[in-house]
């Protein structure tokens, strides 16, 4: 951390001149988990699992050298019983404090004059694609996805978008750990359209697993490896959760391979597929096409993917608060303008949460 020399954390001057609390930001500045003080990932993998911390006989499950920390989360307090009662109501009242803020902020828009947040692109309330003017569903489908030279049954099942706006794959921080894999975060050169940019970020691999008959049957057969993929901790997009396969019952030529479509939700991104595994998103099947032409369905070496207009869709959506159907908009002529900042920021990877880094210092070198 100090990289002054090697020794392990425990030893290192930078980290015990912090109080507890700065001990704590620097666990998760660099990805290591509070218990071990290691990347290990959490659960089960944790050499440290449900072992009480000891100093001063506090009997909470974190590590000794954050011990007096004024942490109020509950991981910090996990132990015997879970969280003492005062934690968790300190908790919850930060949480109805969260609400009620949000609720004013609403009460005051409407006071204003202001519409309340609906949906523009038809689709329901509340609810923006990645391009929201454009309204148009992205390529999602789960994949499989596991350790390099993991056992050959210990794989996840991860949601993906086909993104070729990525230069490389990137994987949402939390899924990487649960597969075991090291997740070392430092400031990285990210390449996209906005030019370099300096991101934390982790460099990691893994494999991705192909079906031998892709049209038909989704059980992984071949592995390919991700060998530099990125790990990034929010992966989601805004957006509907979409009942494809009921949808492709009702409006044929889809009704085929309904059932080999899945119900996607867009706040479960976990990984998004950039241009190295382009490969593996290239149609290599037969296509199909709705009437109208707005719709295609397209099989690639992962499986059946669905792309097409959002406008219309209500039935076959799902919604965090469902407040009824709203009507159908279409796209106006002015909006167009729009519709290309909104594509150019989505393959910008700005809907990931990164953004053009304005500060000369990098993230470590403010931080100190």
């Amino acid at each position: 951390m100090c990289q002054a020399q090697v020794h392990n954390l425990q030893d290192c001057p930078t980290f015990l001149q912090r109080d507890a609390d700065g001990r704590i930001h620097l666990l998760f500045q660099y990805g290591l988990h509070h218990v071990c003080m290691r990347t290990c990932g959490g659960g089960y993998a944790c050499n440290r699992r449900n072992m009480a911390c000891g100093v001063d006989n506090c009997d909470r499950f974190h590590h000794p050298f954050i011990y007096g920390a004024r942490c109020g989360k509950l991981w910090y307090h996990k132990g015997p019983g879970g969280p003492p009662q005062a934690v968790r109501d300190a908790y919850a009242a930060q949480e109805a404090a969260k609400r009620a803020a949000a609720a004013t902020a609403r009460q005051q828009a409407q006071q204003q004059g202001q519409a309340p947040a609906r949906a523009t692109d038809g689709i329901g309330p509340g609810v923006h694609l990645a391009m929201a003017e454009f309204g148009q569903h992205l390529r999602l489908l789960y994949i499989f996805v596991r350790r390099i030279g993991a056992n050959a049954k210990k794989y996840f099942d991860a949601l993906a978008l086909i993104d070729g706006g990525c230069t490389r794959t990137f994987i949402r921080e939390h899924l990487a750990r649960q597969m075991g894999l090291t997740v070392k975060a430092a400031n990285r050169v990210l390449n996209s359209v906005h030019g370099l940019q300096s991101e934390l970020m982790a460099s990691v691999s893994f494999e991705i697993g192909c079906p031998l008959d892709p049209q038909h049957d989704r059980t992984p057969a071949v592995w390919e490896t991700v060998g530099s993929a990125c790990t990034h901790q929010e992966m989601a997009l805004s957006g509907p959760t979409v009942r494809w396969a009921d949808w492709a019952r009702d409006h044929p030529p889809f009704q085929d391979i309904a059932e080999q479509l899945s119900t996607v939700n867009y706040q479960d991104v976990d990984i998004y597929l950039g241009i190295d595994m382009e490969h593996l998103c290239t149609p290599i099947g037969p296509v199909h096409v709705s009437p109208c032409g707005r719709y295609r369905a397209q099989c690639c070496a992962l499986g059946w993917t669905v792309s097409g207009p959002a406008v219309g869709m209500n039935p076959y959506h799902v919604f965090a608060m469902m407040v009824g159907n709203t009507e159908d908009s279409s796209v106006e002529i002015e909006e167009i303008p729009q519709l290309a900042r909104a594509f150019t920021e989505f393959n910008s990877l700005e809907a990931v949460g990164i953004v053009p880094a304005k500060d000369k210092y990098s993230h470590r070198e403010r931080l100190e």
